[in-house]
């Protein structure tokens, strides 16, 4: 599974700040906000802004993060779910930033049949033939 994303701020928090959004997935969650040990936490999907002025009010717009990532050996049945989410770390002491995630793509690759080769299907061919004329 692959994905993209343009990570966005639009409010900088409290002074000296580097404050994070974690990217997670989980196959088992029963909800988003399921605080259980069922979520994966993938680091190059995340997001981090380090900030060392005053709050402020920002356009998200003009200088957004874009971020690409997959998540490989991920096996997903016919109607399984997968959870996805940003969790805010929740930075003590600070005013949290404003993130936000904008233009989303999720991409899954599927797994192949496999395909018989010609000349299997031309042995099967003669095997058949041959069999029918015994006959």
């Amino acid at each position: 599974m692959s994905i993209s994303y343009r990570g966005e701020i639009w409010r900088w928090g409290g002074p000296n700040s580097l404050q994070s959004l974690r990217f997670e997935y989980s196959l088992t969650a029963p909800g988003i906000n399921d605080s259980s040990n069922s979520w994966v936490d993938v680091a190059s999907l995340g997001m981090s802004f380090q900030h060392s002025g005053s709050g402020s009010e920002q356009d998200g717009n003009l200088n957004p993060t874009s971020l690409t990532g997959s998540i490989s050996n991920l096996s997903l049945l016919n109607g399984q779910d997968i959870w996805i989410r940003w969790k805010d770390i929740g930075d003590a002491g600070a005013t949290d930033h404003g993130f936000s995630v904008d233009d989303l793509i999720v991409n899954f690759e599927t797994a192949s049949s496999p395909v018989p080769e010609p000349a299997t299907i031309a042995l099967m061919g003669l095997g058949a033939l041959a069999a029918w004329r015994k006959r």
